[in-house]
């Protein structure tokens, strides 16, 4: 699994659907945008795999329309990252944009999660719900994993959580 690097106007990416990038935002940073295949879905954008390299471009894109970019565990990325020229010109030849689908109405597993609740995650494994800080259309967890020996704001849907092998 890789790290995902979002650019959103809200204070932590998680809650992008609470101050929305715009349609008009879209519009106005459209020929960067279209450098990259990033997403567009609820009110921020993600790119998948970032480097240093695209990180400019990501910074460039947040600059023009008041947002900032933020990588999956919350920090804030700022400051000088060179944009290569030639690595423009290679872009331009994967140009493309997706707006992925909305999560589906229900997922039984998430929606039955609770305090307590044993879950594992991808990439850090087994862990234990600690605490549930919202419940809107993606549960928000605190959860402690073992296996890194700390606790972890996660996104139940969006991490793909799944149901421990017993």
């Amino acid at each position: 699994m890789s790290y995902n690097v979002h650019v959103t106007k809200s204070l932590n990416w998680w809650h992008s659907e609470q101050h929305p990038i715009t349609e008009a935002d879209l519009e106005q940073v459209k020929s960067w945008i279209d450098l990259l295949p990033i997403t567009y879905t609820k009110g921020r954008l993600t790119l998948e795999g970032a480097n240093n390299e695209v990180m400019g471009i990501l910074i460039a894109i947040a600059e023009q329309i008041g947002a900032r970019v933020q990588g999956d565990e919350g920090e804030v990325y700022e400051g000088d990252y060179p944009i290569d020229p030639q690595m423009l010109a290679e872009l331009e030849r994967s140009k493309s944009i997706y707006v992925s689908p909305e999560l589906p109405a229900t997922n039984e597993y998430i929606e039955s999660i609770i305090i307590g609740s044993e879950l594992l995650h991808p990439k850090y494994g087994p862990g234990t719900v600690m605490e549930i800080i919202n419940e809107q259309t993606d549960k928000e967890l605190i959860v402690f994993f073992p296996s890194i020996g700390a606790t972890k704001q996660i996104l139940a849907y969006y991490a793909k959580l799944n149901m421990p092998n017993k």
